[in-house]
């Protein structure tokens, strides 16, 4: 059972200690009648007090004078930190979203083959004349430079077919 709340605690008999000495319990019962910063508010007191606040002495005094000023000092920080986050965050969510559901539905339409993504083939004169000449120069530097000499004749009657063509 707790000391200062008198509630029931579980706990792990076997690796619980009784305090050795007084002044271990008089410490133990101290820390747990206090929060992180301060003490469990008296309402006996007012103000302050009534709150936990204990009485500035020396370099209490200096040290809140600090922190004062710390908060002086970052208060412009932490409203350009406010206007980014919500003024400016909110928009570039915005213009976020609409970036990414334009990307999307452009790939959308790439993918699926829609306008202006279409694609098709058809294979006209002009088009058939255009690929032989094409075929025709630049073959023979690409058979000279990437084509094992075994291929050279299977090159040469298909040249001949395109030479053909041309002429």
């Amino acid at each position: 059972q707790r000391e200062d709340t008198g509630e029931d605690v579980r706990g792990d008999a076997d690796f619980m200690e009784a305090l050795p000495t007084k002044a271990g319990e008089e410490a133990a019962r101290q820390a747990a009648t206090e929060f992180a910063m301060g003490a469990f508010p008296n309402h006996d007191l007012d103000g302050d007090e009534a709150l936990g606040a204990i009485p500035c002495e020396g370099n209490d005094k200096a040290i809140r004078v600090v922190e004062n000023v710390c908060v002086i000092l970052l208060l412009p920080f932490i409203w350009l930190y406010d206007c980014f986050v919500f003024i400016i965050g909110a928009r570039l969510f915005r213009v976020g979203s609409v970036v990414y559901t334009s990307v999307r539905n452009q790939a959308h339409l790439f993918l699926n083959g829609m306008s202006p993504y279409e694609f098709s083939t058809s294979l006209t004169t002009v088009n058939l004349v255009v690929l032989c000449s094409v075929w025709y120069n630049f073959m023979d530097q690409a058979r000279l430079a990437f084509f094992p000499t075994s291929a050279d004749y299977a090159l040469a009657v298909i040249n001949f077919g395109i030479w053909t063509v041309l002429v």
